[in-house]
């Protein structure tokens, strides 16, 4: 049987509530004749977090001693692809070697990592579709392609001609400070999501003409969501709290021989990855041996997950979150992010949350 093309399209910061036929339509058509899982979260709020917990299936807690351990091997995933002979193409726009992606997330192909080129973030994304298009066209081997699109990232950027949303203003932290009417960073947003989506549905239709389509499992998602004063006035962007407006986002998959099919149980980032290596990578190993994911086909929610930001993570329900601060404090907080006395944290999810952050440390 030959091998799938797998092709990761990551878009910065794309929220789950503006995936729809007006904002996405390429993406949004797609997810009608796909998999779309409509209820899944970004294992991070912040892009560090969550592309880890993407890549290697394991919970955000990992990544600072992955790090320090220079990759610790690097995501199981694409070593497994380097075993079945591969070919990789990891075209980011944003620069993900300085945040350390590049020796962690991506350290066993670190070598096919090509950042975007041109003057401005607009054309990097253009470079990045350019890119990926030369890379299909000219393999003849299997391919596993990973785009990562910045022009959705604060401050938001697009070609005048995919200025459909108005009225749009470019955002600054002073307005953010003073709780502005978030409707005209909103437009500019979703202008942004427009555009990029526009260069999804090039190289749909690039697959296509080339033959490649009906061989490619074809996944679309992101790294985080993007709050704008959903919590509170002066509450813009990511990073700040563990509600579903920060990590509520898309993920629909293309893959052939699969009916397309909505899924409304709860998903996270760490599943993508366990789910790639048993069902287009052929791994025998339970799930349980090489991810803290769920097999996205399986249909189990996720009744807690593991979450985390730049100084802090949480375990995360349907109820709310319960966040571990720096100095070891645990604080409850609804899903507006606001304390809540009340919420309690079920002792048997805690402990499974637990046994997910230790699962892959030896004892010494």
């Amino acid at each position: 049987m030959e091998k799938p093309n797998i092709i990761m399209v990551v878009l910065e910061s794309w929220r789950g509530d503006t995936f729809d036929e007006e904002v996405s339509p390429n993406a949004y058509k797609l997810a009608q004749e796909s998999l779309w899982f409509k209820d899944h979260h970004s294992n991070g709020t912040v892009t560090t977090r969550g592309i880890f917990s993407l890549m290697y299936g394991l919970a955000p807690t990992y990544m600072d001693n992955v790090v320090a351990n220079n990759g610790a091997g690097g995501p199981i995933m694409l070593n497994a692809m380097k075993e079945q002979g591969y070919e990789f193409g990891i075209y980011p726009s944003g620069d993900i070697t300085r945040i350390k992606l590049t020796d962690s997330s991506f350290s066993p192909v670190k070598e096919y990592v090509h950042h975007g080129e041109g003057e401005d973030t607009i054309e990097k994304d253009y470079d990045v579709l350019n890119k990926m298009v030369t890379k299909l066209k000219t393999s003849e081997k299997p391919v596993f392609g990973f785009m990562f699109f910045n022009s959705t990232h604060y401050l938001y950027y697009y070609p005048e001609k995919f200025k459909k949303f108005t009225p749009v203003e470019k955002p600054s932290l002073v307005d953010f400070k003073a709780g502005k009417n978030p409707e005209p960073y909103i437009n500019r947003y979703k202008n942004s999501i427009y555009f990029i989506d526009d260069l999804i549905g090039q190289l749909i239709s690039e697959l296509k003409a080339m033959g490649k389509w009906e061989n490619t499992v074809f996944i679309v998602t992101s790294d985080h969501a993007e709050e704008f004063a959903d919590t509170s006035p002066t509450r813009f962007g990511h990073g700040s709290n563990y509600t579903r407006f920060q990590s509520h986002v898309p993920l629909v998959i293309h893959w052939p021989g699969k009916d397309a099919k909505e899924y409304s149980h709860r998903t996270s980032s760490v599943d993508v990855s366990p789910t790639i290596l048993k069902h287009a990578l052929n791994c025998q190993n339970d799930i349980e041996d090489v991810s803290t994911g769920l097999d996205l086909l399986d249909e189990k929610d996720h009744e807690i997950q593991v979450m985390a930001s730049y100084y802090n993570y949480a375990f995360v329900t349907k109820e709310g979150s319960f966040i571990q601060n720096p100095i070891g404090l645990v604080e409850s907080r609804d899903n507006f992010d606001k304390p809540d006395q009340n919420l309690k944290l079920d002792p048997q999810l805690a402990f499974k949350a637990l046994q997910k952050m230790q699962h892959f440390y030896k004892a010494k």
